[in-house]
């Protein structure tokens, strides 16, 4: 287990990141829009879960593969430049790959990632004594904030162009994972309980 170490900075964004060794950043843009240390402690235990499942070393291996082919990729550009077809076509062919190559293999393995995070992080908090409820209302905010500010067409796009799921996507995703966790904070150990934490919502 990562000798996990945990810093916040000035950054008004609501964001939080996971580095290699357990280094967990969190935004300060965080602390406004979680209501009470449950809704907190899910951030945190997201940013644990990524580091528990070793989400950054399985992205550098996907990584490595992928520049390998495109190492291949090179080659080919070089040969068709050798063998006097048309350079332009055969760039724009190789973009399209890596274009391809995005949105069909590393987003869809970023978003199955965060997904894998929610429900260890879930789970983590859960174990930890804090209330699963508060990650399923920190997120009904957020999935409600991007119902009323996203387009129809901003949101289809959001869903394959980006590297987390839609918030509506996790919502009912933690929804469903909330009957699982029930069992483990009847097993919590009380060292985390919102009781003992400022928080009277139970």
């Amino acid at each position: 287990m990562p000798a996990f170490e945990f810093r916040m900075i000035s950054d008004s964004n609501f964001n939080a990141r996971c580095y290699f060794g357990g280094k967990i950043l969190v935004n300060a843009g965080v602390l406004p829009v979680v209501q009470n240390d449950d809704e907190f402690a899910f951030v945190i235990a997201h940013e644990m879960a990524h580091a528990l499942a070793r989400h950054a070393g399985e992205t550098a291996s996907w990584e490595i593969a992928r520049t390998k082919g495109f190492q291949f990729a090179s080659f080919i550009n070089d040969w068709a430049a050798e063998s006097r077809l048309q350079k332009k076509s055969v760039e724009l062919v190789l973009q399209g790959l890596n274009v391809a190559s995005i949105l069909t293999v590393s987003l869809p393995h970023d978003r199955l990632q965060e997904s894998e995070a929610d429900h260890l992080g879930l789970i983590l908090m859960t174990r930890a004594g804090y209330r699963p409820q508060a990650a399923v209302d920190l997120w009904r905010r957020m999935a409600e904030v991007q119902t009323n500010t996203a387009s129809l067409l901003s949101k289809a796009i959001a869903k394959y162009c980006s590297s987390h799921p839609p918030d509506a996507e996790r919502l009912a995703n933690l929804k469903l994972w909330l009957t699982e966790t029930a069992s483990n904070r009847q097993n919590a150990a009380p060292l985390g309980d919102s009781s003992q934490n400022g928080n009277d919502q139970k």
